[in-house]
């Protein structure tokens, strides 16, 4: 596998273009930017939710914290959150191994940075590579923080950090949902330009 850095994407005809099998499905997402990016950022509102019970919970377990969102800790948490978003996609990139190469782009209009493989993947090795960097850099981080409490260690830099981690993380969760929608057991992912398609892999002869 050879990671390589593409740079700024402007156009998706920039994107690669991969080999679809015949017979295959492309992967339904709205096709106006504003609907597609409506629906990434809706991804937020439950995982602020997530974010919020878990905080509140610590206050009701450990009692009232005083949590300072503008404070030198705070400001650590941010710039520890932009750095990570970087090694986000670096985590995204690790998983597609198989693939000769792996392209990675820093998409402006999105305010992200992706990943694309040239090889298929299955459908709940997808889903695992779509989660994998917020469960390392959000929810685990949240959880260490709700459990430092016990000592009665407050971080408001592993906090904030975890928390814009798993806000950051709304469109990943978008597309597990699609997944988890659209893509039948068994079946395989492949993308191709901007476009993502699924299908089900024909059984070899004699078995």
């Amino acid at each position: 596998m050879k990671l390589v850095f593409r740079g700024i994407l402007k156009d998706a005809h920039q994107l690669p273009k991969n080999y679809v099998p015949e017979g295959a499905t492309m992967i339904f997402l709205p096709k106006q930017e504003y609907k597609l990016i409506c629906n990434i950022y809706l991804w937020m509102i439950p995982a602020a939710i997530l974010v919020a019970s878990v905080v509140i919970f610590s206050f009701i377990i450990h009692g009232v914290q005083n949590i300072a969102l503008v404070s030198d800790a705070s400001t650590r948490g941010f710039v520890f959150w932009v750095i990570s978003i970087f090694l986000h996609e670096i985590i995204h990139a690790l998983c597609l191994y198989e693939s000769d190469d792996v392209q990675i782009y820093i998409v402006p209009d999105m305010l992200s940075v992706i990943a694309l493989g040239s090889s298929p993947i299955s459908k709940g090795y997808y889903i695992f590579m779509l989660l994998l960097p917020n469960i390392l850099l959000g929810f685990l981080p949240l959880l260490l923080w709700f459990t430092l409490a016990f000592w009665n260690i407050q971080s408001d830099t592993l906090l904030v950090f975890s928390s814009l981690a798993i806000l950051s993380g709304c469109g990943d969760y978008y597309n597990a949902y699609n997944a988890i929608k659209q893509m039948p057991k068994g079946s395989m992912y492949i993308n191709s330009g901007a476009d993502s398609y699924w299908y089900v892999q024909k059984p070899k002869l004699g078995k």
